[in-house]
């Protein structure tokens, strides 16, 4: 996957997170702590357990955007930073002089000091 469309699937789960997020302090805000003792106030019983009943239902799907949402900014980090680790290594494996590459030059430096 490239990075461009690694950064949109993200952006995407971000997005959704942010939906169901607000859409559920929504319902937050809308539910009531409160005992109902009587028949009378039986509807808003009813209307407060439907309410409890939709945010249960937004746990599962919270989570999973959430996890995934996790997911794709490491994969997003790791693709941002790996090849620069990668370079960073191959600068430091051409700096060792034990590298074979380096021990390679050095021979072929002393047989062109030897002839000359």
């Amino acid at each position: 996957m490239t990075l461009t469309v690694v950064a949109v699937i993200l952006g995407a789960f971000a997005i959704g997170l942010i939906v169901l997020l607000i859409y559920k302090s929504t319902l937050t805000m809308h539910r009531d702590d409160q005992l109902f003792l009587d028949d009378a106030s039986s509807h808003m019983h009813e209307e407060q357990t439907e309410l409890l009943a939709k945010i249960n239902r937004l746990t599962i799907p919270v989570r999973v955007v959430s996890i995934g949402s996790g997911v794709f900014l490491l994969v997003l980090v790791a693709m941002l930073f790996y090849p620069e680790a990668k370079r960073t290594a191959v600068v430091s494996k051409a700096g060792d002089l034990r590298h074979p590459a380096n021990i390679l030059a050095q021979y072929k430096a002393r047989r062109n000091l030897a002839r000359s």
